[in-house]
């Protein structure tokens, strides 16, 4: 479950992302899909480079913007949670 603040910073910091992420009913994992997908596309629309490792450890994804030298990395319950947490960082960077 993605908590409600980080999809409130969403609505926020990139409100068409937050639009199409809640343009339908979807719920539970397929709603976390969905958003990953979201994320992951929106990213990719920037010209950012990402990268998402899993396993047996908690999920770690990295983000970069090419705007600066450092990359923005988080580690996370679940992979759309740790994207959405960096893609937010980014989203700040990038301002």
């Amino acid at each position: 479950m993605i908590p409600a603040d980080l999809l409130d910073q969403l609505r926020e910091k990139d409100p068409m992302l937050w639009i199409r992420v809640h343009a339908n009913d979807f719920i539970g994992d397929v709603f976390t899909a969905w958003l990953q997908y979201c994320l992951q596309e929106a990213i990719r629309a920037r010209g950012w480079k990402y990268q998402i490792l899993a396993g047996k450890h908690k999920p770690h994804v990295f983000i970069d913007t090419y705007d600066r030298e450092a990359i923005i990395d988080c580690l996370s319950d679940t992979e759309a949670e740790a994207l959405l947490i960096s893609y937010l960082a980014a989203i700040q960077e990038a301002a």
